[in-house]
């Protein structure tokens, strides 16, 4: 792999995990919402920050997840 290339990837890491920070409480936020269903929050999660669709139907016991 060219040198070129590792300082790029370096670059992008630093640069993720820098603005990456509001994920974590973001997701323990939710987590407080919705119990034990680690799968469900990161996948909805995800379908809400690329605009994605997200279906309910794959979770049929969704409702009894909320507090």
């Amino acid at each position: 792999m060219p040198v070129e290339s590792d300082a790029a990837l370096r670059a992008a890491r630093e640069t993720v995990l820098d603005n990456s920070g509001w994920v974590g409480p973001l997701q323990m936020e939710m987590a407080r919402v919705i119990v034990g269903q680690k799968h469900l929050l990161d996948r909805l999660l995800v379908a809400l920050l690329t605009t994605a669709t997200f279906s309910w139907k794959a979770y049929p016991d969704w409702p009894r997840l909320w507090r």
